[in-house]
C-alpha cells in the first residue's frame, strides 16, 4: 500500500525525515517506556497517555477519526492491550515496521511479546467480589 500521507521534515542534522515515521518512533518509545515503568503507575501511565496522542494523530490523518475505526486497516488484536494494538494496526498500515529503531534492545516484535505477557498478568489477577 503506498503511503500518501506523507510530510518530509529536516532534523537539527539536515537529514530529511518522514513525519509518519517520527511520529511512529516517538509512539514507540513512549510504549516501550511505559512497559519498562509499568511498576510505577504515574510514570506508565503518562509515557501510555503520550503514546496514545500520537497514534491518534495518525488514525487521524489515516482515516479521520481516532480509536482504530480505518475501514481500509482493520485493527488488529494481537495483544490485547489496546492502545499497543492501536498501534500495531498504524505501524502495519503502510508497513512501517521496517522504519522503527529498536528502543533500549526491543523491536516491535520483541515489545509485542511483553505487551501480550501483560495483559496475561492482568487476567490472572483476581477481581474482589462484594
Amino acid at each position: 500500500m503506498k503511503n500518501n500521507a506523507s510530510i518530509i521534515l529536516t532534523d537539527s542534522s539536515g537529514q530529511s525525515r518522514d513525519f509518519r515515521i517520527v511520529l511512529l518512533q516517538a509512539a514507540f518509545s513512549d510504549l516501550q517506556c511505559a512497559l519498562q515503568s509499568f511498576s510505577s503507575i504515574s510514570n506508565y501511565h503518562g509515557y501510555m497517555m503520550k503514546a496514545d496522542a500520537l497514534i491518534s494523530i495518525l488514525e487521524v490523518v489515516d482515516c479521520g477519526s481516532v480509536g482504530g475505526f480505518d475501514r481500509e486497516n482493520k485493527c488488529v488484536h494481537t495483544t490485547g492491550i489496546i492502545i499497543y494494538d492501536r498501534f500495531l494496526t498504524v505501524l502495519r498500515k503502510y508497513d512501517d515496521e521496517q522504519h522503527i529503531k529498536p528502543v533500549a534492545g526491543f523491536t516491535p516484535g520483541r515489545l509485542t511479546i511483553g505487551y501480550k505477557r501483560l495483559y496475561t498478568l492482568r487476567e490472572d489477577i483476581p477481581y474482589p467480589t462484594e
